[in-house]
């Protein structure tokens, strides 16, 4: 299939947002256009490299957070702390795809640089998977652990985090654009061999205007079985594992916008815009208060291939 490489309309590489102020001296004001979102990789597309410094196997786990839990689709507990397992509230809210022929789903996602967590919590927003059948879940993670990463969960293989890349003033230089104001990468979680069930994960490089390779595995995917029986399709969510206290999450991201963007899933061999019919929202609208944070608020800018969540 023959797909021309489209360069996105506002790519602001040098721009760095946080919530209210810019985390390099001299960075470019952000820019409040809508950045196109690249052509999806294909046999004819523009692939590029690799992702350089991505931390994988056993390392990647330790970035992570040793005792990360699993970022889970719908009811699966995460994994037991060492200490015993904390009380988490485990909330989700997105678009989840119905399970078919799926073979791919591409979004923009934004990420706020340097944001942390104080406490024993995890956020992953956005995190991305195409379908059950997907040996890979592209996550935005916040931690206690590390500045923003970008991870690799496994779930054919190790039914793990596999990779992790550090989201920092260089991953901005390379795979940062601006999107409503907020800095954001674009990837790309695609089966490209289906005889084996390979997948492999790109993010646009908007350097080089190609897609460099992210992780890659083949396998059975364990999503049904050590996903707490998850029988759906896929999913492009904000997903949260948060405690209760003045220390929780809600307090850190008073100022923070979480958005995905441009939402695609590859469908029977043709890319696809998310739709309300196909790609459902999970439920009705939350409050606030089921995250664990009463100003949170949800909103879809565009069924379904646009939604927010922010305070």
């Amino acid at each position: 299939m023959s797909r021309s490489l489209r360069k996105p309309a506002a790519i602001a590489v040098a721009a760095l947002v946080t919530a209210g102020s810019t985390l390099l001296s001299g960075a470019a004001q952000a820019s409040t256009a809508r950045a196109t979102a690249p052509t999806a990789a294909g046999p004819t597309d523009r692939i590029g490299g690799v992702v350089p410094d991505v931390v994988t196997g056993a390392a990647a786990r330790k970035a992570a957070g040793v005792d990360a839990p699993a970022p889970a689709p719908a009811g699966r507990h995460p994994k037991a702390a060492s200490a015993g397992t904390p009380n988490w509230n485990h909330s989700y809210w997105g678009d989840f795809p119905a399970r078919g022929n799926n073979t791919g789903a591409m979004a923009t996602q934004s990420y706020v640089p340097g944001l942390e967590m104080l406490d024993n919590e995890y956020l992953y927003a956005p995190t991305l998977a195409p379908d059950s059948s997907t040996c890979i879940e592209v996550v935005t993670q916040y931690s206690r652990y590390a500045t923003p990463q970008l991870l690799a969960w496994d779930w054919c293989r190790s039914v793990d985090v596999a990779a992790t890349k550090t989201i920092d003033a260089s991953f901005t230089a390379s795979y940062g654009t601006v999107v409503n104001g907020h800095n954001s990468y674009t990837v790309e979680d695609v089966l490209t061999d289906a005889a084996t069930n390979t997948w492999t994960a790109y993010l646009y490089n908007y350097r080089t205007n190609a897609w460099d390779v992210f992780y890659t595995q083949s396998g059975t995917s364990q999503i049904s079985t050590d996903g707490g029986g998850w029988k759906g399709g896929g999913w492009d969510m904000f997903e949260v594992y948060a405690l209760s206290g003045s220390r929780n999450y809600c307090a850190q991201t008073r100022n923070a916008v979480f958005e995905s963007s441009s939402i695609q899933y590859l469908v029977d061999g043709a890319w696809t815009d998310a739709t309300a019919s196909f790609a459902p929202m999970s439920g009705t609208t939350p409050t606030g208060s089921a995250f664990s944070c009463p100003p949170l608020t949800f909103n879809v800018v565009a069924p379904n291939t646009d939604w927010v969540v922010k305070q």
